[in-house]
């Protein structure tokens, strides 16, 4: 290998090989290292630059991009600007939820006092109440308000019930009571004029008693004639399913003598 060329000869054959190999593709043999190679050439590329090709003497440095330009070094690049978020981003979700809730106009608050006067009137007159609970469902200024206004209404409405049950039980006797009286009086005054006491048709038919008796009334009770004689009877007026179960109305008993008990012939008489 004495000619300064980059095409070697095999010492063994004469054949000639590349000085990057190490044994001869021709005969095997081993070849020596090559003492001296040449530098290999590079062509330069042809046309025109496009922008994004680095300068020749930077085509061994590590690349840096700044908005699509073509590489620099570090140095002549800087810090690269933050890259933009795309339209699916959970930031850009974010984002946006957090511009909508501020474009959204919220609802002046409500009326302290208008509340609390409206959960008094709903507390004194639940239908007032439910109609307030309502409209306010509509109005987001008074939304929460609407359970508190509900809950004052049905608490309204127990009380209101509570005492219309109190005073209807207070007053459960007073129809049955003038009933059972009207009929004491009409079998007296038969008594006093016929001689002997009558049965409730005949009371009727000759003119002791009206004909629509007992009358119709609130209560629900039953009238029967259980004894009859000339001399003597025994009548009972018997509550409705109602009024026995609710009010806990007990029956009504009566005979020629005048006295009204409860619960029995025999029981204990009521007063009046």
């Amino acid at each position: 290998m004495t000619e300064p060329s980059s095409i070697f000869h095999c010492t063994a054959c004469g054949a000639s090989y590349d000085p990057e190999l190490r044994f001869c593709t021709k005969c095997g043999a081993k070849l020596p290292p090559p003492t001296e190679s040449e530098v290999i050439k590079t062509t330069e590329a042809s046309g025109k630059s496009r922008g994004i090709e680095p300068p020749p003497d930077a085509l061994y440095e590590e690349p840096s991009y700044i908005s699509g330009h073509g590489s620099q070094s570090e140095e002549e690049a800087g810090t690269p600007p933050e890259l933009k978020f795309y339209s699916g981003s959970r930031d850009m979700k974010d984002r946006a939820k957090e511009d909508l809730k501020e474009k959204v106009t919220k609802p002046p608050p409500a009326n302290s006092f208008m509340t609390g006067f409206l959960l008094i009137v709903a507390f004194i007159a639940p239908p007032a109440g439910l109609l307030t609970a309502i409209a306010w469902a509509l109005m987001p200024s008074y939304r929460k308000a609407v359970v508190p206004v509900v809950l004052a209404s049905i608490m309204g409405a127990g009380i209101w019930g509570w005492v219309a049950w109190g005073d209807m039980k207070k007053h459960i006797y007073e129809e049955p009571l003038n009933t059972i009286e009207q009929y004491i009086e009409a079998q007296d005054l038969a008594l006093s004029t016929r001689g002997h006491f009558l049965s409730l048709l005949n009371l009727q038919i000759d003119g002791y008693l009206p004909t629509e008796f007992p009358a119709t009334s609130n209560a629900e009770f039953e009238f029967i004639e259980h004894v009859l004689g000339p001399t003597g009877y025994s009548v009972e007026i018997r509550p409705g399913f109602e009024e026995s179960k609710f009010f806990r109305m007990e029956s009504l008993w009566t005979d020629q003598s005048g006295q009204i008990r409860r619960g029995s012939n025999d029981g204990p008489i009521l007063e009046r």
